[in-house]
């Protein structure tokens, strides 16, 4: 309740830098969820900070976003510091719901509710590329990089160089353009299986 947060210890000292406390962090969370225009909707964040004298208006929101990140990566029931990962489990789950919602051309939209709806901002290219690279129904169906395959796509490159569009619309058609940049950025690298296992 909203007593209850405003009767917590104010922030101590003059400084952003200085590092956050638990109870701080209990208190930002129900105030950003307080300060929101509606349960999906952006977060007034001057209106967050205000009730944070000696933090930023940047320092709570990095803040806040790094809590929901941990949040959405920890293992229920497993209090240990989470595992890194590079999308969680709740954008991808939200992504489908928003690329049924809007289609595959509208990312704009999809960036702005992905944020209201995990806490996480990414650009919209980000949940373009996922999309397109690992989730749209072509990218499930792709078939796996064979050592035939990744040779024709060498020899390929080097004659027509490394367009993926024109790459998967002439020669892969079962491949995202996506799926084959990500390919021969992979090539590129010192040490590459030419089979994927």
């Amino acid at each position: 309740m909203l007593h209850d947060i405003d009767t917590l210890p104010p922030t101590q000292g003059t400084a952003s830098r200085h590092r956050w406390t638990s109870d701080e962090k209990r208190r930002l969370l129900a105030i950003v969820k307080q300060c929101r225009q509606s349960s999906t909707g952006p977060v007034v964040w001057p209106d967050v900070q205000e009730r944070f004298k000696h933090r930023s208006l940047i320092a709570c929101r990095e803040v806040y976003y790094k809590i929901k990140r941990q949040q959405a990566t920890r293992v229920d029931g497993d209090d240990r510091k989470p595992q890194r990962q590079k999308y969680t489990t709740v954008e991808i789950q939200k992504l489908y719901e928003l690329v049924r919602k809007y289609g595959e051309h509208s990312w704009t939209k999809v960036a702005q509710e992905m944020e209201a709806a995990t806490g996480i901002s990414r650009h919209k290219g980000v949940y373009l590329s996922i999309w397109n690279s690992t989730l749209c129904p072509k990218a499930q169906s792709a078939p796996p990089w064979t050592a035939e395959r990744t040779e024709r796509l060498q020899e390929l490159v080097g004659q027509h160089g490394p367009d993926p569009v024109f790459l998967a619309y002439k020669f892969f058609p079962e491949y995202t353009p996506y799926i084959i940049k990500a390919r021969i950025a992979r090539l590129r690298q010192p040490t590459v299986d030419k089979q994927d296992h």
